[in-house]
């Protein structure tokens, strides 16, 4: 092979280079997986909102607003200012359900919760007017 056709690339040859990039994903890949937001995390903090979904408090709105939304996000949105009114406490539960809804690619009906569609059909019913449909007729009036 003739010299002449070799390319001399900044701090090392071509596949150094590439290789030096490929590690730096992969780490990256494995920091992210390590601090994806584990299952048990996940309901834990579902069941820590759902008692407050159940109240008639802006907390409750907000509680509710969250878990729809992860349930059921084609009739319900988060509206992200409802979170100001959560305690330090609920709000980072409700962190914990929106990671979790996202990290782990699954809905609060597979987490193992008892009676999870009866109870997020009683959460439904209280706040059906946080249904996108309702918001916008309440916009409109």
């Amino acid at each position: 092979m003739n010299d002449d056709n070799i390319i001399e690339f900044p701090g090392g040859s071509e596949e150094d280079d590439g290789l030096s990039r490929v590690r730096a994903m992969m780490a990256e890949v494995a920091e992210y997986e390590a601090s994806k937001i584990s299952k048990e995390e996940y309901r834990d903090a579902v069941e820590t909102l759902i008692p407050h979904a159940l109240g008639d408090t802006s907390g409750s709105r907000a509680a509710a607003g969250v878990l729809l939304s992860v349930w059921n996000e084609h009739e319900f949105h988060l509206d992200i200012s409802d979170l100001n009114v959560l305690d330090i406490k609920l709000y980072y539960a409700a962190i914990k359900v929106i990671r979790g809804r996202v990290e782990q690619s699954s809905r609060p009906d597979s987490l193992g919760i008892e009676n999870c569609d009866e109870i997020f059909g009683r959460i439904w019913d209280l706040w059906e007017n946080l249904k996108i449909v309702n918001r916008a007729k309440a916009r409109d009036l």
